[in-house]
């Protein structure tokens, strides 16, 4: 009788690189067959679920060229955990490098906005900063104020403007392939129930990466005030304060 683990190795190996090098999984259903019908129920489910986390990036190629792309990725990316949350984080990675989507370089952009849009809504519940917090704490604590990004916070940084085009292919309307030159700045965040995307200028970006990394607040001023919109850094500020993009800073458990 075959281990368990032994016989699931075997039964994975043959799911991914195909053959017959598992025992017969069903009386009377020969091997070939039985894995045949675990390898195409298992492609379907990673397809269905990458077309889900990338809507917008199906909807501009299509759901056969997406389709092709996906299979593509599996074989490349097999699903390593339990669970199919976060199973796509190298797919706009992998469509850079996809030599049948060289033409739509900015796919990449509008996957990697999807895949974050994705992960945020799915991020932990923390409490937002508001306005009153945020003073009180400035007077105590001066340039050395610390705080977080919201756990749901996620930034991004394209080579194009996908914002909009990402927003035009989500909607009931024709696919939309319009596209602005340039790359833009984004914060993808989830303070309450929907996930809200910002586009930010060059200062503002800074800012939040640097209190991201655990600068802070006097620090992080500091390094961004210079950057391309820094003369707007504070009026950025207050809206960022009052859209909940701020949390307190975690602090390591006691020993």
């Amino acid at each position: 009788m075959h281990e368990l683990a032994e016989v699931q190795a075997r039964l994975s190996a043959s799911i991914r690189n195909g053959g017959v090098i598992a025992p017969m999984l069903t009386p009377g259903i020969p091997a070939e067959a039985s894995i045949a019908i675990y390898r195409n129920n298992m492609y379907a489910r990673f397809v269905d679920a990458l077309a889900d986390t990338f809507p917008a990036t199906q909807r501009i190629v299509g759901a056969d060229f997406f389709r092709f792309a996906a299979l593509e990725f599996v074989d490349a990316h097999p699903c390593r955990s339990g669970t199919l949350i976060g199973y796509g984080r190298e797919f706009p990675g992998f469509l850079r490098h996809f030599e049948p989507a060289h033409a739509l370089a900015y796919l990449t952009d509008v996957a990697a906005l999807e895949f974050l849009h994705r992960e945020s809504y799915h991020a932990a519940d923390t409490p937002a900063l508001d306005a009153l917090a945020l003073h009180e704490m400035a007077a105590r604590d001066g340039d050395a104020l610390r705080v977080a990004l919201h756990a749901s916070g996620r930034l991004l940084e394209t080579r194009y403007r996908v914002l909009e085009l990402w927003r035009a292919n989500l909607a009931d309307s024709p696919p939309s392939l319009q596209l602005a030159a340039g790359g833009e700045r984004l914060l993808i965040v989830r303070p309450e129930a929907e996930v809200t995307v910002f586009r930010l200028s060059e200062a503002a970006f800074v800012l939040l990466a640097a209190i991201r990394d655990g600068l802070s607040v006097g620090d992080a001023l500091a390094v961004s005030a210079d950057k391309e919109g820094g003369q707007d850094l504070t009026m950025d500020l207050a809206q960022l304060i009052s859209s909940g993009v701020f949390t307190l800073p975690q602090t390591d458990p006691a020993p």
